[in-house]
């Protein structure tokens, strides 16, 4: 195993850069997995309201049960929207750092860095999927068309 050497530059104001550039690193990293776990576990609260309400509550509501699920495809939606922006800035962000390792430690990275966003637009492509086999399960299974 090979040490990793020093950096080129010894400027305290590049390795001051390299540390703000890890510290917001890390920060987005961490706040895009806690909005994809927080806009996940709010999309199951909202899409389980239709299965939860009793029988005779589902009369009063009438047609409104559909709304529910509705809500719930245009939550993912914005959230898609919204954590596409937040994995653009990651994107950026980890470009910075990764540029500061090839140029001082000569460390290659052999992906662009883009496939965690990728992997996470996929997975709310997948949540917008299930938000409309859940609008259709619900619409075709109301009670209240009975």
């Amino acid at each position: 195993m090979s040490e990793i050497e020093p950096p080129k530059s010894n400027s305290f104001h590049e390795l001051d850069n390299a540390k703000f550039v890890w510290d917001e690193y890390k920060y987005r990293h961490t706040h895009v997995w806690n909005l994809i776990f927080q806009m996940t576990i709010a999309l199951v609260a909202i899409s389980t309201l239709p299965y939860i309400i009793p029988k005779n509550a589902e009369k009063k509501v009438g047609i409104l049960i559909i709304a529910v699920p509705f809500i719930a495809l245009l939550f993912t939606i914005i959230c898609t929207l919204r954590i596409a922006k937040e994995c653009q800035i990651l994107n950026k962000i980890r470009k910075r750092h990764r540029d500061f390792h090839t140029i001082n430690f000569g460390i290659i990275y052999k992906d662009s860095g883009n496939s965690f966003t990728k992997q996470v637009l996929l997975y709310f492509c997948l949540l917008i999927v299930l938000c409309l086999v859940n609008l259709a399960k619900v619409a075709l299974n109301s009670r209240i068309f009975s």
